[in-house]
């Protein structure tokens, strides 16, 4: 577990990097001041271990982390809270949504936007497909949509999930087979890509989660997928080889208050969280003896977000 980038985002305002070894802090910073209301809603570290993106309030601002993790950009343009950033792989362009229905793509040499879509609904988050020239966004009024990066404006796809609820989280698995999304009910989707035109092929499980579900993650391998929730657990769900479905295979106990991101590591050895009680934990799974031991890193605040970067480049 060396050179692994452990960081967390805090309502106490400070970013902060975390040695694996010790728990101790390498690096932290404060992303406003005490007198700023602002927070950092969602934090991630790019493919090759060299930015460091946070979606802020109305902006997302980019940290050179070889360069003394110094601020680079600011990308400015909403009119909202952005809800999620992400990179694509080579650092060509970061991307992002908003509250403000926004989805907006940002050339990482300069400032500016490249590309932006209007989803007219707030969104909630927003993924990059693995061929890297699509988004799938997830929105408040219940949708998943893809967005085709070669065309002007509209989505490409439209699944009508949860419309009562809204979709809080999307994921979207390595080998671009199968998506999961989560709502605030509780419920979790699991569908194959190819067959998203079929609603026999979707997957529902009702009661996932006894409360809000914050966010989904498939594995890297895509062999499970991690979900946390406002009920203060973290549950791990496997596919059943006779069916073919998803089910649960283990639920983590540790937390004490709403656990609010996840983030796998590049194997799904390990898994990374956040809750409002001021912890994160690195929690290291094992498959076949379903034992669970974690380790934990504490802010002076709620920690609301997280990013986990653990390959090896």
């Amino acid at each position: 577990m060396s050179n692994v980038i452990l960081a967390t985002a805090s309502y106490d305002r400070t970013i902060k990097f975390w040695s694996y070894s010790d728990q101790k802090i390498i690096h932290q910073f404060e992303y406003c001041s005490q007198k700023q209301t602002s927070f950092v809603n969602k934090i991630e570290v790019s493919h090759d271990k060299q930015y460091l993106g946070t979606a802020g309030s109305a902006t997302i601002n980019l940290y050179d982390l070889n360069d003394k993790y110094k601020l680079k950009h600011v990308y400015d343009g909403y009119k909202s809270n952005v809800t999620s950033v992400g990179f694509k792989q080579n650092n060509g362009w970061i991307y992002a949504s908003s509250e403000d229905g926004s989805i907006k793509v940002h050339d990482l040499a300069m400032q500016g936007v490249q590309k932006t879509f209007n989803s007219k609904e707030p969104v909630n988050q927003v993924v990059l497909h693995p061929n890297e020239v699509e988004l799938i966004s997830a929105d408040q009024a219940g949708n998943v949509k893809i967005w085709d990066l070669r065309k002007e404006q509209t989505y490409v796809k439209k699944i009508a999930l949860s419309p009562e609820i809204g979709i809080r989280s999307v994921s979207i698995c390595a080998n671009a087979q199968f998506y999961s999304a989560v709502d605030s009910s509780g419920q979790l989707f699991i569908q194959k890509l190819s067959k998203i035109d079929d609603p026999q092929s979707l997957q529902k499980i009702e009661k996932a989660h006894d409360d809000y579900i914050l966010k989904c993650q498939i594995s890297p391998l895509a062999t499970s997928l991690a979900t946390c929730s406002a009920d203060k657990t973290i549950k791990i769900w496997g596919i059943n080889t006779s069916s073919q479905k998803f089910e649960l295979k283990q639920t983590l106990y540790g937390h004490t208050k709403w656990v609010w991101d996840i983030s796998y590591g590049c194997d799904g050895e390990f898994l990374f969280s956040c809750s409002s009680d001021k912890f994160a934990k690195l929690w290291k799974l094992d498959d076949e003896t379903q034992q669970v031991s974690c380790i934990n890193f504490k802010h002076d605040g709620i920690v609301n977000c997280l990013a986990f970067n653990d390959i090896n480049i």
